[in-house]
């Protein structure tokens, strides 16, 4: 799953979505994103294939409320 951090942020970007992607401890991916409905959607579409190399076995979405102020799609530590 190299580069797959990249690979979301790149997307979402595109999408204008704002939010995070990071690496979860556990070795899991985890993103906050926001943005219209449509574009959120399309990101999870985006992230069940995944970056090429990558083997994505699942794609766990929870709704939340929005957060104000949330700055461009960025990748956290």
């Amino acid at each position: 799953m190299v580069g797959f951090r990249a690979y979301a942020a790149r997307r979402a970007d595109e999408l204008g979505l704002v939010g995070w992607v990071r690496n979860r401890q556990d070795g899991r991916l985890e993103t906050l994103a926001q943005g219209s409905l449509p574009a959120v959607l399309e990101y999870i579409d985006f992230l069940r294939e995944g970056p090429p190399a990558a083997l994505v076995e699942e794609v766990q979405v929870e709704e939340e409320a929005a957060e104000p102020g949330l700055p461009p799609f960025s990748i956290a530590r």
